[in-house]
């Protein structure tokens, strides 16, 4: 079994390296250590005497990778919402009529009709 020492230095091991896959803009990674970092962290949980100067640390570090992931799905969102508006403007013209309402003009082009 780990000791306490070892607990605490294998989770900043593995809050380092997520920080690392964070910066790094892999998050496939940051899910792989997921199964790792909560086993750690109920190993930790049931450690009886724990240096609260080192949990305040562990606490810090991954509340700074907390802040670091939701920066990155806010990005993820941000660059879908681009990519959805820019989608909508190759497909999409919209326009006003003479009444005020929206129209799209590539939907109320007339169509060609072709003739022999």
């Amino acid at each position: 079994m780990h000791s306490e020492r070892n607990l605490v230095h294998d989770l900043q091991t593995l809050l380092a390296t997520e920080r690392d896959h964070l910066v790094q803009g892999h998050l496939e990674k940051v899910a792989d250590l997921t199964s790792d970092k909560e086993t750690l962290i109920r190993l930790l949980d049931d450690t009886a005497d724990l240096d609260h100067e080192q949990l305040a640390g562990l606490r810090q570090e991954a509340a700074r990778n907390q802040r670091l992931l939701e920066s990155s799905l806010k990005g993820l969102r941000s660059a879908r919402t681009r990519l959805e508006e820019i989608r909508k403007v190759a497909t999409q013209l919209d326009t006003y009529t003479s009444g005020g309402k929206i129209q799209n003009l590539r939907e109320a082009a007339p169509k060609l009709e072709r003739r022999a």
